[in-house]
């Protein structure tokens, strides 16, 4: 089943009356566009890589209500939660049963909502994914328990959890998580406290952002807004925005006095 999840509220298609025909279909990949540019005097085309486009997820679904009244009142409550209060169509984490593990955003398409008073007739839920990727909480692949696999090393490096946060107190501080997805991937790195001319360096690239002196105050580093804000006000910087790689990902903190705490939010993504 399908678990439909807005904040804190998770719903499944069972709870507005709705069961499922057959599982969901989705095309393996997104949709691309070429982007090309024809060279006078020249044979073929350069190519200049493709635009990622959207994905859509369909479920065959059928109303189980023979009642009519509680079938249109299931209906108003499935459009309160996929329509916004404009009527808009909402963009909702969404997540099989089958795989907890993963989500993904999408929102309805108008067109494929059932019509009132059509009792156990089978329709075509879709949803429209603008982001085709799938996503994991950065601790799901985490181990349950320590792993031993040496009797000189008791731990292995991936038997730590992924850092969530930590206290920036030296002046020099380095930090790793790891990311478990072959794709280059976004994070957001937020600083809270106190920092004099502070900068985090990514090792595997060598992408360095800068920032400026805070007193007990906050940074925060967006890369997958490419934003920058500090005590709430954007800011223009000097360096470039980090991305963090398949694997090992390591930062270096530098900074003069700091005495703040670090956190970082992101997301393991698949396409």
């Amino acid at each position: 089943m399908l678990n439909i999840i807005d904040g804190s509220q998770i719903w499944t298609l069972a709870d507005f009356g709705i069961q499922y025909i057959t599982d969901s279909t989705e095309p393996i990949l997104a949709d691309f566009s070429e982007r090309k540019r024809a060279i006078p005097n020249r044979p073929g085309y350069w190519d200049f890589g493709d635009e990622i486009g959207s994905k859509s997820t369909e479920i065959t679904c059928s109303t189980v209500e023979r009642d009519r009244y509680a079938f249109n009142e299931n209906l108003r409550k499935l459009k309160s939660v996929l329509l916004d209060a404009k009527g808009q169509p909402k963009i909702l984490q969404l997540q099989f049963e089958y795989d907890l593990k993963h989500f993904f955003f999408g929102k309805v398409s108008k067109s494929s909502l059932p019509t009132g008073y059509n009792f156990v007739k089978e329709f075509t839920l879709e949803f429209i994914r603008n982001d085709p990727a799938e996503y994991a909480e950065s601790k799901a692949f985490d181990l349950d328990r320590p792993l031993e696999y040496d009797a000189k090393s008791r731990y292995g490096a991936k038997s730590y959890p992924n850092t969530e946060s930590f206290k920036w107190m030296y002046r020099k501080h380095y930090s790793s998580i790891v990311n478990y997805s072959n794709f280059d991937t976004p994070v957001k790195i937020s600083v809270r406290g106190s920092v004099t001319n502070g900068s985090v360096t990514h090792m595997e690239t060598g992408r360095k952002i800068c920032f400026p002196t805070v007193t007990n105050g906050s940074v925060v580093i967006d890369s997958n807004s490419f934003n920058l804000t500090v005590n709430g006000v954007d800011r223009i910087f000097n360096g470039d925005f980090i991305e963090l790689v398949e694997g090992s990902n390591s930062f270096l903190f530098e900074g003069t006095t700091p005495n703040a705490t670090v956190s970082f939010d992101w997301h393991h993504k698949f396409m």
